[in-house]
């Protein structure tokens, strides 16, 4: 994303990627549907057009509230700040949605917080918080969690692909009339050489796999739990722009970052399988109110 946006723009990047991403999305669609019956089976009466509608109109404005963010504030600040999803993922959680969380999980969740400051820089160059970027990557992860309860919901009443299409399709037709209506379809698309074009095409895969995986994993794990998960994103980011893309080495305090971001993963993962005796002397009533209690 970071080449292609730098090459052709982040509007036809983005319009490139999420268009072509529900292309792809929907021809998965109709091929379930005509192979199985039952994988993409379409029901006007049965499918919620409104509350897909609406994950493909919050996840717009994850986007436009991330790139406004992005230029209005610091790198350190917005890579830290757009990780706040996670903090409002557990408070809907507990609050009003009612998703179990184990307290021992829980306990490894500022792990992974400090860790993802330590990479990104956070912790390190001494951020400058108020800037109006940093609302508005506050408010982007707040639309990111929302979207990741509606569409938890949905899935449970529609197939993942159909969610995927959806939203893709909106988000980048988004882009694609922003693209349009800013530069012109040559301004936007005219000149991109095979090479870039090489890149935005495998942009297309990486997430067409990204909105199958996503969205099937909130159909049976908890959104908070999800989107812990995806922390483990600059991991990787990192890694492979060290390792595979000639990128800078990381610096102590990101491999201490990274540790921690590992290790807090770990834990969570390891923590419902504490032995039953353990959980039971936490919880002495037996069961604790929005709390999940694991054998």
């Amino acid at each position: 994303m970071k080449r292609c946006s730098a090459e052709v723009g982040v509007l036809a990047t983005g319009a490139v990627m999420f268009t072509l991403s529900a292309v792809l999305l929907g021809l998965t669609l109709l091929l379930a549907r005509f192979m199985t019956g039952t994988g993409g089976r379409i029901s006007r009466e049965a499918t919620p057009w409104r509350a897909l509608a609406l994950i493909g109109f919050l996840g717009v404005g994850v986007n436009v509230l991330g790139i406004w963010g992005v230029k209005l504030t610091s790198i350190a600040n917005s890579s830290a700040l757009a990780r706040s999803d996670v903090l409002f993922s557990l408070a809907l959680s507990a609050f009003f949605f009612r998703e179990p969380i184990e307290r021992w999980s829980l306990a490894f969740v500022p792990v992974m917080l400090v860790g993802i400051c330590l990479l990104t820089g956070f912790l390190v160059e001494s951020p400058e918080l108020g800037r109006p970027g940093d609302y508005l990557m506050l408010a982007s992860g707040l639309c990111v969690s929302l979207n990741a309860f509606i569409i938890k919901r949905v899935v449970q009443r529609t197939s993942p692909l159909m969610v995927g299409f959806c939203n893709s399709g909106i988000i980048g037709l988004a882009f694609l009339g922003a693209a349009l209506a800013r530069h012109g379809p040559v301004g936007s698309f005219g000149g991109i050489s095979h090479v870039v074009w090489s890149q935005l095409i495998l942009l297309v895969l990486v997430s067409y796999v990204f909105f199958i995986a996503y969205n099937a994993a909130l159909r049976t794990i908890q959104v908070w739990k999800v989107r812990l998960a995806c922390l483990g994103i600059p991991v990787v980011a990192t890694l492979f722009d060290w390792s595979a893309m000639g990128g800078p080495s990381p610096t102590g305090a990101q491999w201490a970052g990274m540790a921690l971001i590992c290790s807090g993963a770990a834990g969570i993962t390891l923590a419902g399988r504490l032995p039953r005796r353990i959980w039971d002397r936490r919880s002495a009533a037996g069961v604790i109110p929005g709390v999940e209690k694991r054998p």
